[in-house]
């Protein structure tokens, strides 16, 4: 499948703080993911890139598909200094809204959500901004996906039947690729 134009994905890191270096295998997943849904043509968002949402986006971006980072900040001064967040080679929106304001932007451009990663505070977070937005969200975690996917709904029960979660990127990609397919494309 190949997406609509300017279909985009939000794509955010729950992991714990070291997990980055601790577990090299998320950085692999993440741009096995990223080549996957740069295929399909989607493009990806996401506010102020970790390593594994930098990664996300730089596979879709060398595959030609649309790749953003949402600044908290309202420059680049202000986003290296105040926020002190690197600066990305991708294209940024400062958007001078805040982090919560960054991920609010980020999600009302999207079709889609992908989470890499189970910290539950962070996951919470995510699923909070998204929730009453009416789309797909995937999780790739490396625990039991269906413990995982008990607590998150327990919080977010409106998200029955928009959340899924997975240890496996291949499912994680049909999961998205069906939800981008039924998802009513608007140009963001």
């Amino acid at each position: 499948m190949h997406a609509p134009k300017n279909t985009l994905i939000s794509v955010y890191d729950a992991l714990h703080e070291l997990a980055h270096f601790a577990y090299p295998q998320w950085l692999d997943h993440a741009k096995v993911l990223g080549e996957a849904l740069g295929h399909m043509g989607v493009g990806g968002i996401t506010r102020s890139g970790s390593p594994v949402t930098s990664a996300v986006l730089a596979s879709m971006s060398n595959l030609g598909s649309t790749a953003l980072v949402v600044s908290p900040a309202a420059n680049e001064y202000e986003h290296a200094q105040a926020f002190r967040l690197p600066v990305s080679a991708l294209p940024t929106i400062y958007s001078g809204r805040g982090a919560l304001g960054a991920d609010v932007t980020a999600l009302a451009s999207s079709s889609a959500v992908l989470v890499v990663g189970e910290d539950e505070e962070a996951l919470m977070g995510i699923l909070g901004c998204a929730d009453g937005h009416g789309i797909g969200i995937a999780v790739l975690c490396a625990g039991e996906p269906s413990d995982i996917a008990r607590r998150l709904l327990v919080r977010y029960p409106s998200l029955d039947k928009l959340l899924f979660v997975s240890n496996d990127p291949n499912k994680i990609v049909k999961f998205l690729t069906e939800s981008v397919r039924r998802k009513k494309y608007k140009n963001p």
